[in-house]
């Protein structure tokens, strides 16, 4: 048997027993310590130091990019660190993944309450000693329900012990048609539902009253998969070439998703037992990783969905800590990169009601498109990279605390904000968007996205700007915030690689849209709205994203944010049987564009790079 060894994070106090050779980075997700690892653990990137005391009671493989003055002040990759003794580890907050600012709400549509899941109470009283009237039969009509209403052998052995016992008064939860648990006493009164946001980056749930359609509450927190990689393509390499990764990464989310429905449960004064259904939305792969399903085949050509249309399945089979007979449904894909997030979002902005062509863009690591015009609706994904989530950024972090978020020159001055108001550590997506812009603006950035050297700076640049332009040690930089500014605990700068990183990003994007609007023989300028969706669409200055040609030009005000767009049509489809009709009725109407089949995506592609209006 391995010897065992106790591990304790600071400053959470989380502590457990791990076995010996396990790395800190697998402690860590075993005690629920997200750290971020944008490489996947694989020693690259250095996101997940820590400090480990004792030193020798862990063993390095690697100390990858760390400094040889971090390594002497006892700095340690967690990924590549194995525990050899008992432990107490640091962890800095630059290593600590959480998000501060998450986009939790968004705009829906107005849906009428038939839920698929309702409760019936029925008093069903002592027959007489002449009634030879089946049980079943007795209550059905106490519940008032249909004589042709079906019953699981699970409902029916429940009330059978029921019966035996004496038992006068219960409760039917009828699902479609059919009795499938029968509740002691009248719990009429709790009849729950969930909706959930399983996003590659954050996950969201929100509990609702079916009776009612009442919003008990709604939770937001980090996905735990990031510590196996932050995109999809990494979190499907990780099952590729690691046994049990598609376990290891389904009881991740399923933990998250868990101890969400529990603080909601809890807040409201509600019990998980009385969640009857759980409707959840997500990319292709999300949902495949929820359902315990390996998500490799949509990684190879032709990138197609492993399934397509909608699933139900029992929540508790898959660890969802619900009703041991509550129902799991997903809304249907429409590809291997599109999935049911991008249908929920146009089913929660209308978009297929539109009188005018519309565009819907969920902007994040994959960024999906929709484009609807009189009807007809095209659809397609371009993988644009996690730089819009401030991954593969030099200082680039989520959205949390101290973050620079936005930036702007004015007056000559460089102006900037944090998340929290707290000392700039880092710089987030809406900060790396601004940044771009202003600075191409301000002239130190050229359209091709080349930052110019500080002695070639234009004069006419202000001086507070020029003076911001050095010679770092891979090429010239911008300093964002330093010591001397009180800004920072640390000086942040973006760098030239930066820039290129936030380039492709945008440039995927744009193409995108582009093939759309050339496959429905459109032009930028005939757009009446685009519409903005996900975490970080819904934070970036619509001016910023206009000046650098991120979305195509059109009027300021017909940009429109519309938040969590995903979780509001999951919210739609838990409240309304009939959305999920439309949801399957959307979803085959789409006409999915693969723009890698597409020779001029890759003209779109290099034309999109440049920093400017088109």
């Amino acid at each position: 048997m391995a010897e065992l060894f106790n591990v304790k994070f600071l400053p959470d106090g989380k502590e457990l027993l791990v076995e010996a050779g396990s790395t800190i980075a697998e402690a860590a997700m075993r005690a629920g310590v997200v750290l971020t690892m944008a490489c996947g653990g694989l020693g690259q990137c250095g996101k997940c130091k820590v400090l480990p005391q004792p030193l020798s009671s862990v063993v390095s493989k690697s100390n990858g990019p760390l400094s040889a003055r971090e390594i002497t002040e006892g700095y340690r990759l967690a990924c590549m660190s194995a525990v050899v003794g008992d432990l107490r580890v640091e962890v800095p907050p630059t290593s600590h993944f959480y998000i501060e600012r998450i986009m939790a709400r968004g705009k829906g549509v107005e849906v009428r309450l038939s839920p698929r899941v309702v409760k019936r109470h029925a008093e069903i009283g002592v027959p007489a000693s002449t009634d030879t009237t089946a049980h079943v039969s007795r209550l059905f009509a106490a519940a008032g329900l249909d004589r042709r209403t079906g019953m699981t052998l699970a409902a029916l052995r429940e009330f059978a012990l029921m019966v035996g016992e004496g038992v006068e008064d219960v409760t039917c939860v009828v699902s479609e048609g059919e009795v499938t648990v029968v509740e002691r006493g009248d719990t009429s009164g709790s009849n729950l539902g969930a909706a959930i946001d399983l996003g590659t980056t954050t996950i969201t749930c929100r509990l609702l009253d079916l009776s009612s359609g009442k919003e008990l509450g709604t939770a937001s927190d980090v996905n735990p998969q990031r510590q196996f990689s932050d995109d999809v393509v990494g979190r499907v390499a990780y099952v590729d070439k690691m046994p049990g990764g598609v376990e290891r990464l389904q009881t991740s989310a399923v933990r998250g998703i868990n101890a969400m429905l529990k603080q909601l449960c809890r807040e409201s004064e509600r019990h998980p037992n009385h969640i009857h259904e759980v409707v959840a939305v997500g990319n292709t792969v999300m949902l495949l990783l929820l359902l315990g399903a390996s998500p490799t085949a949509v990684a190879r050509a032709p990138y197609a969905a492993v399934h397509a249309g909608p699933m139900k399945v029992n929540a508790a089979g898959v660890g969802l800590s619900v009703n041991e007979r509550a129902t799991l449904r997903t809304l249907p894909c429409v590809a291997g990169f599109m999935g049911a997030d991008a249908i929920s979002a146009a089913l929660a902005t209308g978009l297929s009601n539109a009188e005018k062509p519309r565009i819907l863009i969920d902007v994040g690591t994959n960024t999906e498109t929709l484009l609807c015009v009189d009807g007809r609706i095209w659809g397609c994904s371009a993988a644009a990279g996690p730089a819009f989530e401030g991954a593969r950024i030099s200082q680039g972090m989520v959205a949390s605390g101290g973050a620079i978020d936005s930036v702007k020159v004015e007056g000559g001055k460089l102006h900037l904000t944090t998340i929290g108001g707290r000392p700039a550590r880092g710089i987030c997506g809406s900060g790396l968007l601004d940044a771009v812009a202003e600075l191409r603006k301000a002239g130190v950035v050229e359209e091709s996205g080349r930052m110019l050297h500080a002695e070639v700076v234009p004069s006419s640049v202000p001086h507070d700007i020029r003076r911001r332009v050095r010679m770092g040690l891979d090429g010239p930089e911008f300093v964002l915030a330093d010591e001397d500014e009180a800004k920072a605990l640390t000086p942040v700068t973006l760098k030239q690689k930066d820039i290129r990183e936030f380039q492709l990003a945008k440039a995927a994007t744009r193409a995108a849209i582009e093939i759309l609007l050339e496959e429905a023989g459109l032009m930028s300028k005939d757009l009446d709205a685009v519409h903005l969706a996900g975490g970080f669409g819904n934070y970036l200055s619509r001016e910023s994203a206009l000046g650098v040609g991120l979305i195509p030009p059109i009027a300021v005000d017909k940009v429109v944010f519309v938040g969590n767009a995903a979780c509001e049509g999951a919210k739609m489809a838990l409240v309304c049987g009939e959305v999920m009709e439309e949801a399957v009725e959307l979803a085959e109407k789409i006409r999915y564009v693969e723009l890698a089949a597409r020779r001029r995506f890759m003209e779109e592609l290099s034309e999109a790079m440049f920093l400017a209006k088109r």
